[in-house]
């Protein structure tokens, strides 16, 4: 295959195995009811978006790269604010923080 073949393959996983993880949460939105999750590598936040939008009151994302910046702006962008947390850091370091948040 040529190098552009390939890519688009693996475009294509990507986006079935994310298809996957959003249908999972959402068919067992009984599993996330009014509980709090932790996103520990969170990346762009996509896990945490679907984990709110299945009825989660809190998600904490924890993403220690710069792309902890990026993703507080996507959840933004999506209304979710209210309910998803991205906190930029090693998750060793915010344990205390964690617990704050959670009371």
């Amino acid at each position: 295959k040529q190098w552009y073949q390939r890519r688009v393959a693996v475009g294509t996983f990507f986006f079935f195995r994310t298809r996957t993880y959003r249908n999972s949460m959402i068919m067992n939105r009984h599993l996330f009811k009014d509980k709090v999750v932790l996103d520990v590598g969170c990346g762009t936040g996509i896990l945490c978006m679907f984990a709110a939008r299945a009825g989660a009151k809190l998600v904490l994302g924890v993403e220690c790269s710069k792309i902890a910046d990026s993703a507080e702006k996507i959840v933004a962008a999506n209304n979710l604010s209210d309910t998803v947390k991205i906190i930029k850091g090693n998750i060793f370091c915010f344990s205390p923080k964690i617990k704050n948040i959670i009371g």
